[in-house]
């Protein structure tokens, strides 16, 4: 089954449709529980440091402190695993990006609010969208179980830099998703920075409506590294 999701949220990310540009691997894993609040301002959650503290009896065969260990606490920032979606453990770990993130970094954004995307188990996307008042723009954060040339494979991406350097240890993709348009038939002006992890893929987004002031590109690039960061880096985070 193949099949492409979005979601429309309010506020600043009112034209900013969740993209899910990869084949859904898993047939529960597509589409979403819209119903979460939107926070008015940013919450006080920062980035998760510590681990959960009850083991989980993972399946046989993963080693310790490999990608796919849960229970693993080691940093494991620049690795990139190749496991396809279909068998990733991380189906059912999926965390709230917006927990990640801290209000500093939101304020660096230009946004007022943060707010989960999905409300919903198995899911190949959990993501975490940005507001502001200005509804033309929108910015989301999100993180794949679909490795990362599972996620920029799609013919529909063009690739406009395949090696963009956002820290010491990350280097991203820059693309645009040319098969997206908005609801009444218009171009949908989009670019993303994604970058392959120990999970899957971390991926940040950013829409505006066509003619809008600002470069979508300009913008994500910006946002990407302000965001990579604060992103999981242990195992152990995603079961936050």
């Amino acid at each position: 089954m193949t099949a492409r999701s979005s979601t429309r949220r309010r506020g600043f990310a009112r034209v900013a449709i969740v993209p899910m540009a990869v084949t859904c691997l898993i047939s529960a894993a597509c589409g979403s529980d819209t119903s979460g609040t939107a926070n008015t301002t940013p919450s006080s959650s920062v980035a998760p440091s510590a681990p959960a503290s009850t083991t989980i009896k993972l399946p046989p065969g993963i080693a310790k402190d490999s990608p796919q260990d849960l229970n693993s606490t080691k940093d494991m920032t620049g690795v990139v695993t190749t496991v396809p979606g279909t068998k990733s453990i991380y189906i059912d770990y999926l965390p709230d990006v917006c927990k990640f993130i801290p209000d500093s970094v939101v304020t660096q954004l230009g946004a007022v609010s943060k707010e989960k995307a999905f409300n919903r188990p198995r899911l190949v996307l959990q993501s975490c969208v940005f507001g502001a008042p200005d509804s033309a723009f929108g910015l989301i954060a999100g993180v794949y179980i679909n490795n990362i040339q599972e996620l920029i494979g799609n013919s529909d991406n063009r690739i406009l830099n395949p090696s963009l350097k956002l820290t010491d240890k990350i280097t991203a993709v820059l693309y645009q998703d040319t098969n997206l348009d908005l609801p009444d038939g218009r171009g949908n002006e989009n670019c993303r920075v994604s970058w392959g992890t120990f999970y899957g893929t971390a991926d940040v987004e950013a829409r505006s409506i066509p003619g809008y002031r600002s470069n979508p590109c300009e913008r994500v690039v910006d946002a990407a590294r302000k965001i990579a960061p604060y992103m999981p880096t242990r195992p152990a985070q995603m079961r936050k």
